[in-house]
């Protein structure tokens, strides 16, 4: 009794002093986690339609792929649903930077590209992320987590994929043809013996695919077509002989030049990189420098009396979401990558190579009142061996995926600490010298016919969709049918 009553004060001062502590701010030296930021690669799927058009003894691979062309496959929804674990382990478990279950408080922030396979990957994703049991009382037994996934408008994603359907459709077109008659007219004897051989294994005159297909395919059309293909069907663990007629040399040779190609037919200008990367960059910047508790120069100037009002990212600073997650196609990706110059080797894969699922995290930290850093990973799944999937356990649901820590070359002798001013720097550099995707794009560009979403919305076609409350910049349903 006399001990309880003694020991009662005391228990008071410590949970005041845990309060204190809980209250003060990061003292210098002691790096927080202020937000994370990830683009993902969709996950595995199901090869494109002309896959057998192109090559006809791919048609017993074909039909061991589950669902229709382009779909997201089983060992795709596993690989997101490892990248979802993965975090969960890192940012609930390790960092307790999010909640162990999901709230509807703008903590965490969902966005795909509006391709099918995307938003299932982000669905596979958010599966991970928040497990079964770790959802609401009230619905299903099991209890899982429905979570909310934004998009974009259709004809108007300039944040994701604008040479496919955004403002740099016209210009991307142009470039595309000139880069294909430029490739087909430098092929070397070596590359031209590689064809053959993947050729007469598919049973196919790739060399004469233009004329084939009257002009509809190129040659780096088939080459991506065919390679996709080969990839995916590894993935899943196919055999890719072709009944015998492939040898892996001869894959192995087909995928090392498929990905040289194919990284000069997308990126083999400046002006290309730009334009595939579209806005996401500054998106990047923008939520780099709303992390919360970040001041930009100009609030803190407003603040001093010394006029200018902030501006749109100091408007954003103290966004209170922690999480961004991103969702789409490779190409954003390699775009990012070498807009900011980061060299990336997965181990066992060819340089600067990306797997299906494959994601860049962007940690942003701060020491003190020190300017934010930003750490950044190279995350991607655990491969699937032959015969994981006869098991009764699914081993790659198990699996948390591998990941490299990686810099931009800006900050190489920075010790894997890159101040955001250096990412701006980057940036501003890069579209100095190339000019802005818009400046690259408008000329060539035509509006898209209208359709549902365009006539609801009138939307600026040369204006950049206004974001809602979130920073997203899809368009919701509220903003559709106001």
């Amino acid at each position: 009794m006399h001990i309880t009553l003694l020991l009662r004060p005391l228990a008071a001062s410590l949970l005041a002093a845990v309060a204190l502590l809980a209250a003060a701010p990061c003292v210098s030296g002691e790096a927080e986690l202020k937000r994370a930021i990830m683009l993902s690669r969709h996950g595995n799927r199901v090869p494109n339609e002309p896959t057998i058009d192109f090559c006809p003894a791919y048609k017993s691979t074909l039909e061991k792929f589950y669902g229709a062309s382009g779909q997201l496959t089983g060992v795709g929804m596993s690989e997101m649903y490892q990248l979802g674990a993965w975090a969960r382990h890192r940012y609930v478990y390790e960092k307790g930077f999010l909640p162990q279950h999901y709230s509807d408080d703008n903590t965490l922030f969902f966005q795909s590209e509006l391709e099918d396979r995307n938003i299932m990957s982000t669905v596979a994703f958010g599966n991970g992320l928040f497990p079964d049991g770790t959802g609401p009382r009230g619905y299903l037994g099991r209890r899982p987590q429905v979570l909310p996934i934004q998009s974009v408008t259709p004809g108007y994603d300039d944040l994701f994929n604008s040479p496919r359907d955004g403002m740099c459709i016209g210009r991307s077109s142009k470039d595309k043809k000139e880069i294909a008659k430029h490739l087909e007219a430098t092929l070397t004897d070596e590359q031209r013996s590689i064809l053959r051989k993947v050729g007469e294994a598919c049973s196919y005159n790739v060399l004469n695919v233009d004329k084939m297909t009257h002009g509809a395919f190129t040659l780096p059309d088939w080459v991506k077509i065919i390679d996709d293909s080969f990839l995916f069907a590894e993935t899943e663990s196919f055999d890719m002989s072709l009944d015998g007629n492939l040898l892996p040399k001869d894959l192995k040779a087909f995928h090392d030049f498929a990905f040289d190609w194919m990284m000069y037919a997308f990126f083999g200008t400046e002006e290309q990189v730009t334009y595939w990367a579209g806005r996401f960059p500054a998106k990047l910047m923008e939520l780099f420098e709303s992390t919360p508790g970040y001041k930009t120069a100009s609030e803190e100037g407003a603040k001093e009396g010394e006029g200018g009002g902030g501006g749109p990212l100091a408007a954003a600073a103290g966004n209170p979401t922690k999480m961004y997650v991103f969702l789409n196609h490779r190409e954003l990706l390699y775009a990012v990558l070498k807009l900011f110059d980061v060299p990336v080797t997965l181990p066992g894969h060819i340089p600067s190579y990306l797997v299906t699922a494959s994601t860049i995290v962007w940690e942003v930290y701060q020491e003190g009142d020190e300017e934010p850093y930003v750490k950044t990973l190279i995350w991607w799944p655990t491969d699937l061996e032959e015969g994981d999937l006869d098991k009764d356990t699914n081993p790659l649901i198990n699996s948390k995926g591998n990941y490299i820590e990686v810099t931009p070359t800006i900050c190489e002798s920075l010790g894997g600490k890159c101040p955001v001013s250096k990412y701006k720097e980057a940036f501003q550099q890069w579209v100095e010298t190339t000019g802005s995707y818009k400046q690259l794009c408008l000329p060539y560009y035509t509006p898209p016919e209208p359709h549902v979403a365009g006539q609801l919305l009138e939307v600026d076609s040369a204006a950049d969709v206004t974001p809602n409350l979130r920073g997203s910049d899809a368009t919701t349903i509220n903003q559709i049918f106001a």
